[in-house]
Order: C-alpha cells, then sequence, then structure tokens
C-alpha cells in the first residue's frame, strides 16, 4: 500500500529523513515509534504532501505522488481544494477558490460544496469577486471598503443596491 524508496528531508545542515526505505503492506496496522525529533512529523508532511522530499520517492497503491509544484497552476489548485476538503470539516472558509480553475471544474467544485451544505449542513463562507458565483448562495454579504454595504438573499441585495441585476447592483455600489 505505500512504498517508501531512499527518502531524504534536510533542513539546512539538519537531515530529518536519511535514505529512509519503507513497505507497508495493504491491511494493516504499523506504529511509527520515535522519540521527539526522530523525524516522524516530517515523514507525514510528505507523505501528506505538505512538504516535497529533498530525494526519493514515495508511492501509495502502487502510484508514485505527484509532486504539486511540477503540476500546471490550475492542477495544483485542486490539490490544495482536495486537501481543504479531504477530512470533511464543518466549516470552510474559501479565498477565491475558484482561481486558475477551468469552467468545468469550478462549476464541479461549486456544485459539490452545495451538496455538502444540503446533506451534511457544511457552513462555507465563499469570498469572490465572481458576481456568478454569488448569485446561487442562500446569502451575499457586499463588503467594500472595509464596510458591509448589504445582507440578505441575491434577491434582496439586488434591491437593497438598486439594480436590475445583482451584478450591476455590484458594480454600482462599489465603484
Amino acid at each position: 500500500m505505500l512504498k517508501l524508496r531512499e527518502l531524504t528531508q534536510c533542513y539546512g545542515p539538519r537531515v530529518a529523513l536519511k535514505a529512509l526505505s519503507v513497505e507497508i503492506a495493504r491491511g494493516s496496522f504499523v506504529a511509527l515509534l520515535g522519540p521527539n525529533g526522530a523525524g516522524k512529523s516530517t515523514l507525514f508532511q510528505v507523505l501528506t504532501g505538505l512538504f516535497a522530499a529533498d530525494a526519493g520517492d514515495v508511492e501509495v497503491a502502487g502510484l508514485s505522488m505527484r509532486r504539486v509544484r511540477e503540476l500546471s497552476g490550475g492542477t495544483r489548485r485542486k490539490v490544495e481544494l482536495v486537501r481543504a476538503l479531504l477530512h470533511r470539516p464543518q466549516l470552510l472558509l474559501m479565498d477565491e477558490a475558484t482561481a486558475g480553475l477551468d469552467p468545468k471544474s469550478r462549476r464541479d467544485l461549486i456544485d459539490g460544496l452545495h451538496d455538502e451544505v444540503r446533506q451534511r449542513g457544511v457552513t462555507v463562507l465563499w469570498a469572490t469577486h465572481a458576481v456568478s458565483e454569488a448569485e446561487g448562495c442562500d446569502r451575499v454579504l457586499v463588503l467594500h471598503r472595509g464596510e458591509l454595504l448589504a445582507d440578505g438573499t441575491p434577491a434582496g441585495v439586488t434591491a437593497a443596491l438598486g439594480g436590475p441585476t445583482l451584478e450591476a447592483a455590484f458594480i454600482n455600489a462599489t465603484r
């Protein structure tokens, strides 16, 4: 299930992982035992993709881990989003989460989050400047120069800001 080959991670002159090679079979319960500074946390940070090892390779279920820094910008963004959603949080703070995503990935993300809200009661605070992303939300907050200009449903905010559409009302209010 997990194969580490010659995994090395250094912090300047300090070696945290030194050519570590280990194989762990599927269906096993393995303890990683070591005192403070042994490299346990560093290993987990490499295994979760938070750190890229200086050398070596990690395979999970026969697949080599893709180094996030080697991916395209949009694909890196998808990895960040998957990492954020992996532990099934109850509150998501999403800051320009669709930046760099292609239109289908953008729509899939938004639809998936709306499903999470409906099915699991997840709370999402979605920061964006793309009005189209706000139109399908339950509530819209319009913030401008540190002040809350409007708070309500998309239709309510459109009416409160005096525009024929949410986009027109937003543009007019934030000029």
